[in-house]
């Protein structure tokens, strides 16, 4: 189907190339021909350009005539109305007035069956009527005249061919023509880009080998829509499948008509793989680039001139474009975010910190400079420190606690050393038969105080992390049962909510329930007989970035809580409760170690202690423990051990001339109590003030030694390396450890070693007692040891 102005488009090809050629000879001479068969002076082969006529054959045509024809001319009535002898016609028009016609014959000339392309016109200067002969004649050889246009169309049809065959070939788009769905036609590009070595590999192959059902579907529809046949084709994308098996990415635009009655397509392809990858990486960069803006903890804006929020990512708030800073942010125009744009305005970056919502950001704000270098606006970023400051603040708080830890921690050794001796002398001097009654009172006035002295030491130790433990799986509502028992034996009504679910925590239950009677206290202290006093037990899960005094390990914990109504704190007091000696009650009624011993004994096990509290408020104290091992069954209750009877006094301790003790410590006070325990119980003292004078002695009388006493931290030459070495000299020799540390804060290995035994300080007579049977050595008592 040819579109309506296909005829005219092929007239005016032939026209503009008979033009670029105006020397016709075949066309003159035909015109010379017409002259001698039709008895005229003047034949004209004129041609119809756009507008006008051209001569593009002639004889008889005067010099200068020149061969354009102008509007209103005979030949023009003969283009336009068809064949004419009308003498009548010729006044007034290019032949008559220009070449002095008197009579014109104009017979129209096409190609085929196509439109009127020229015209044959013959002119005589004298006036005549034509015959029918030289009518007929004219006509004749006006059909030859077409034949020779017709001949000079399909030349132009041809040379136009090739010069659209040779432009396709050597386009570097690719083009192919598929006729019916069957490839007819490939230029170069495209037998490459189809991924053929030539043209035969492409053509006869139907289309669908490369391009999907889709692309088919859509050229269909533009053939049933002709209306859209002449406009220009849209752009698509398409994945086009190469004969390798390979895939590339295509932009493509088809222009479908009908050749021959058969759809036909005409295909315009560009690789555009490079291109789409490279856009998928942009669309994913970009897609990372939004995903880091959405996640890191920043904020980012900016403002115009006048300070008002142009643009706010990435919390999305439909309400911050228009807004001013100050607006936006609900602040003075003399806080920071207000002064930092001020100050980017003159341009020049600003950094400060400032509040908001809750939260602690670092501010930057910079000037955005326009193409003049002029400030048309600021640009800032808020990075949310809050939880690398709170960080801070905790880590100075816990340098602070650690050397207060350190001094608690020493004064405590020391304080067991001194009681090491008062307790040892003073339970040897109360196994005296002849005491009286007031001087066993004192003795016993002594010992009390001395136990309290312990309790407040070990407090101490707690506080250091120093402590005596031994951890074990432990029932947390078995301890807040106790600990609200405790409460109600102090007149105090206590709400107790346990979770049910709740496992096993990790500790010791002797330190975990003096924590909680410590706690309890201070509710007790805090509120009025009668008030109420609440303990709950929980699962939680508890962040570095959890509000709350200090935030313990990221995890799930078990918490137990115990709450008052009382007075509450004010901050600078709950910053510092858990300071050893820190007290706002008055001098004597308190130490001020209960809740720091609280504080220390929760670390040790891997925990923390969170105090919220506020004047007015109450105060809400909870325990957070790391969670047992859920496989690990809780203890089973044992009734206390039996206290062995003493042998009768005299009798030999150990193997036969096993009557010497080895006693080892840097402190002479603890080695002379020391003595005078053992001795009471039968056996022989040899002192020895550092490792290496223990191992000579022992090197010397090793054999008559029942065990040895040894201290563990002592300078030099340390109670390990003591103990190695006695192993090296007898694996046999029993060695019973003294340290004012519990067993469980002693290396393991030291009790993996042999016959190894642990004994705390201070110790009395029944403690040594004890330790000595339970690692089997019988011991020669004296009658007065107390049980």
């Amino acid at each position: 189907m040819r579109p309506p102005d296909e005829g005219v488009y092929e007239r005016d090809l032939l026209v503009a190339e008979l033009l670029d050629a105006p020397d016709s000879p075949a066309l003159d001479r035909l015109a010379r021909l017409v002259v001698r068969v039709v008895p005229a002076p003047i034949a004209l082969v004129m041609v119809a350009g756009e507008g006008k006529a051209i001569v593009v054959g002639h004889a008889g045509l005067p010099e200068g005539a020149g061969r354009g024809v102008p509007a209103g001319s005979f030949g023009h009535r003969v283009l336009a109305h068809g064949e004419s002898s009308d003498p009548n016609a010729l006044p007034g028009t290019w032949e008559g007035e220009t070449l002095g016609a008197r009579a014109a014959l104009g017979i129209p000339v096409n190609v085929g069956e196509g439109p009127v392309m020229g015209a044959l016109v013959i002119l005589d200067d004298r006036a005549r009527v034509w015959t029918t002969d030289e009518i007929q004649a004219a006509r004749e050889l006006a059909a030859v005249v077409s034949m020779e246009l017709d001949r000079r169309s399909v030349q132009s049809h041809s040379r136009r061919a090739e010069r659209h065959q040779a432009v396709l070939e050597r386009s570097p788009e690719a083009i192919l023509v598929h006729v019916d769905g069957t490839i007819r036609f490939a230029n170069a590009a495209a037998v490459s880009l189809l991924g053929g070595h030539q043209l035969a590999d492409v053509t006869g192959r139907p289309i669908d080998t490369f391009f999907s059902p889709p692309y088919l579907k859509a050229v269909q529809e533009g053939l049933l829509q002709p209306e859209q046949q002449n406009q220009s084709p849209p752009l698509a994308e398409d994945v086009l499948h190469r004969l390798d098996g390979s895939t590339r990415y295509v932009e493509l635009a088809a222009l479908a008509y009908l050749r021959d009655d058969k759809p036909a397509v005409q295909m315009f392809l560009r690789d555009i793989t490079e291109r789409r990858v490279a856009r998928e990486a942009l669309r994913a960069r970009e897609a990372q680039l939004r995903l880091l803006m959405e996640r890191i903890p920043a904020l980012y804006w900016t403002t115009d001139r006048s300070l008002h929020m142009e643009y706010w990512r990435p919390r999305g708030d439909p309400s911050a474009p228009g807004k001013s800073i100050g607006d936006f942010f609900g602040k003075p125009p003399d806080s920071v975010p207000v002064t930092t744009h001020q100050r980017a305005l003159g341009g020049n970056g600003a950094s400060d910190v400032m509040e908001w919502g809750g939260r602690e950001y670092e501010v930057r704000v910079e000037p955005i400079w326009d193409e003049d270098g002029n400030v048309s606006g600021t640009v800032g970023v808020a990075v949310d420190t809050t939880v690398r400051r709170r960080a801070e603040a905790r880590e100075r708080e816990e340098r602070e606690i650690d050397a207060l830890g350190r001094v608690a921690g020493g004064v405590a050794h020391g304080v067991n050393n001194a009681l090491a001796t008062v307790v040892g002398v003073a339970s040897v001097m109360a196994m005296d038969p002849s005491l009286t009654r007031d001087e066993r009172r004192n003795l016993e006035a002594i010992l009390g105080a001395s136990a309290r002295a312990q309790a407040i030491a070990a407090n101490l130790l707690g506080f250091s992390r120093q402590g005596r433990y031994r951890t074990v799986p432990v029932d947390l509502n078995t301890v807040a049962k106790e600990a609200a028992e405790w409460t109600r034996n102090h007149d105090r009504t206590v709400g107790l909510d346990l979770a049910d679910d709740l496992p096993a925590v990790k500790g010791d239950p002797v330190q975990l329930r003096q924590v909680l009677v410590n706690v309890c206290q201070n509710a007790v202290e805090a509120t009025r007989q009668g008030e109420r006093v609440r303990i709950v037990t929980r699962r939680a899960r508890v962040e570095m970035h959890e509000g709350g005094d200090r935030p313990g390990e990221s995890g799930i914990v078990a918490c137990l809580e115990v709450g008052d109504a009382g007075a509450g704190m004010p901050a600078e007091v709950r910053a510092r409760a858990v300071e050893p000696f820190f007290t706002t009650k008055g001098l004597g009624e308190g130490a001020g170690l209960g809740l720091s011993m609280a504080f220390g004994v929760m670390r040790s096990h891997g925990g923390d202690l969170h105090i919220k509290s506020a004047p007015g408020a109450g105060t809400a104290v909870t325990l957070c423990f790391p969670m047992a091992d859920p496989e690990i069954a809780l203890p089973a209750t044992r009734a206390p051990a039996r206290v062995a009877e003493a042998p009768p006094a005299g009798e030999p301790a150990g193997e036969p001339g096993s009557k010497a003790v080895l006693l080892v410590d840097d402190d002479e006070w603890v080695l002379y109590s020391s003595r005078q325990v053992v001795e009471s119980l039968g056996y022989e003292a040899v002192e020895a003030i550092d490792g290496p004078t223990a191992l000579t002695h022992f090197q010397q009388a090793g054999a008559r030694f029942a065990f040895v006493l040894l201290d563990l931290r002592m300078p030099g030459m340390d109670g390990e390396e003591v103990l190695r070495r006695l192993l090296a000299l007898d694996p046999e020799v029993r060695v019973i450890i003294c340290t004012g540390y519990e067993r469980d804060q002693v290396s393991q290995r030291i009790f993996a070693t042999g016959h190894v035994g642990f004994l705390g300080k201070p110790f009395g007579v029944q403690e040594l007692l004890e330790q000595v049977r339970e690692l089997g050595v019988d011991a020669a008592v004296n009658e007065g040891v107390s049980r």
